[in-house]
């Protein structure tokens, strides 16, 4: 893909994203502006409010993404522990994740289509397992 069919891609999400077109200074240029809100004081020292925050999201455990594609499905799990990643099985168009450690729950996806269990692929990188599932020719 060449830069300028990105930045059009880029420009579009961005207009989708704000509800319209982004004004743009004399120079062309855009410039966006944020503001966070917060609900006290912020600082840089751990507080116990963060760090229950962080304990809620470390028990929540793996969290699944599917996205479906013409020939295949991928499924993207996130925040899974260990440096093992997990074992896929897949049966008809069932898929089932088991994990390394013992006390993460093995995850199971219904597919809605058979899988195709030699034409598809599982990578396991910086805590994310990402299914790649070929949709088999029926």
């Amino acid at each position: 893909m060449i830069s300028d069919d990105f930045d059009k891609i880029v420009r579009q999400m961005i207009e989708q994203f704000f509800g319209g077109p982004v004004p743009v200074d004399p120079d062309g240029k855009a410039t966006f502006r944020f503001t966070m809100m917060t609900t006290g004081p912020m600082s840089m020292e751990k507080s116990p409010f963060m760090e229950e925050d962080i304990r809620n999201i470390e028990n929540q455990g793996p969290r699944a993404e599917r996205i479906e594609l013409e020939d295949r499905i991928i499924l993207i799990i996130d925040g899974v522990t260990g440096d093992v990643g997990p074992t896929a099985s897949v049966k008809g168009s069932r898929v089932t994740l088991t994990f390394a450690d013992e006390k993460t729950e093995p995850m199971e996806f219904e597919m809605n289509t058979d899988i195709d269990v030699k034409k598809s692929s599982i990578s396991f990188r910086n805590g994310v397992a990402e299914l790649n599932l070929a949709k088999a020719r029926g």
